[in-house]
């Protein structure tokens, strides 16, 4: 009776074991399904994530931007840095609208790269320099585009001598994605109403009484505020030459924000948060251009912009830009 009630534990006990361990494949087994279904998920959702922009899933939620770059034929360097230009906001899928405005129309022998809808191009004549031709578009004389200047949120001003932009992968992929315009303009505020890659306290004539520290015109982003006092106070309008675009032009344009009493502001790590209104910070870098500053050379991916010119093709600047635009060559951009 005794060897009867052991053999049936013994049965009850392997009978529990095998549906325990039944029963723990197939949870495991709904468990692993789970897990590799939401890995697929995942995988697929990082495929779409490096295929697409983070900007791109959400562009919709990105304030109005528009972009306005002069062309000028006249430098050899100037035509690969817009093809730069080009490449960079065709492969990343940029939604702002761009306006390039070709300076004395496009040269014949210039072919130019299929580009997104957002993209167009403006012949102009080469006359009034890069201020005046910004300013012959931002006042509206553009008609043929078809663009209400006063429906952007942002607008930022470029010029064919710089290559750019320049970008860390993280900024052109996944959650922190960011179009590069956006990385200047998320710095305008209701203080700060002209941002670019440099500031430059150099002044253009020797013991200037008036001279003030300002954002170098090669690339400057502004608002609708910003903007507005800059057509009011003549320094979009159209040049009559060197001096005067650069006199009532590019210095100008942060002049008349700071008198106004606004702030400007740069990429520039060590001027990250100067007030420029007090003077005491317009001896910056010792007078000179922030191109090199503090003996150290402004970099790529520091400043987003570099100048690019035939005649400084050796510069160590220059050279570090080639060498990411060989990176992301290899990279398949």
């Amino acid at each position: 009776m005794k060897s009867r009630r052991l053999q049936s534990a013994r049965f009850v006990s392997v009978w529990f074991c095998a549906l325990a361990v039944a029963g723990g494949a197939i949870l495991s087994f709904g468990v692993g399904a789970q897990y590799a279904s939401g890995r697929r998920r995942e995988l697929q959702g990082r495929e779409q994530s490096m295929e697409t922009p983070g900007w791109a899933l959400r562009d919709r939620a990105l304030p109005k931007t528009l972009v306005s770059y002069v062309f000028s034929d006249t430098d050899p360097e100037y035509r690969l840095n817009l093809l730069h230009f080009l490449n960079h906001i065709t492969y990343n899928r940029d939604p702002a609208d761009y306006v390039i405005i070709m300076n004395g129309g496009k040269p014949d022998d210039f072919e130019l790269p299929e580009v997104p809808p957002n993209v167009r191009f403006l012949a102009h004549p080469n006359e009034c320099f890069d201020m005046g031709t910004h300013g012959w578009v931002l006042s509206g004389n553009a008609t043929e585009l078809g663009l209400d200047i006063k429906s952007y949120k942002y607008i930022l001003f470029l010029n064919s001598s710089v290559r750019g932009p320049y970008l860390p992968t993280y900024l052109l992929q996944g959650p922190l994605a960011q179009p590069w315009h956006a990385l200047l303009t998320a710095n305008i505020n209701n203080d700060i109403k002209l941002v670019g890659p440099t500031i430059n306290c150099q002044s253009f004539r020797a013991n200037d009484p008036d001279r003030k520290p300002h954002v170098q015109s090669y690339c400057m982003a502004t608002d609708q505020v910003g903007l507005g006092i800059m057509l009011e106070k003549g320094v979009l309008s159209c040049k009559q030459g060197w001096v005067d675009a650069i006199v009532t032009g590019e210095l100008a344009a942060s002049k008349v924000l700071l008198n106004e009493g606004y702030n400007i502001a740069s990429l520039l790590t060590k001027y990250r948060g100067l007030d420029w209104r007090d003077r005491r910070n317009w001896d910056c870098n010792n007078l000179m251009n922030p191109i090199g500053y503090d003996e150290i050379n402004a970099q790529p991916l520091e400043v987003m912009f570099v100048k690019a010119k035939s005649s400084m093709t050796e510069w160590v600047r220059m050279r570090l830009a080639v060498e990411l635009d060989q990176r992301f060559s290899v990279a398949g951009r």
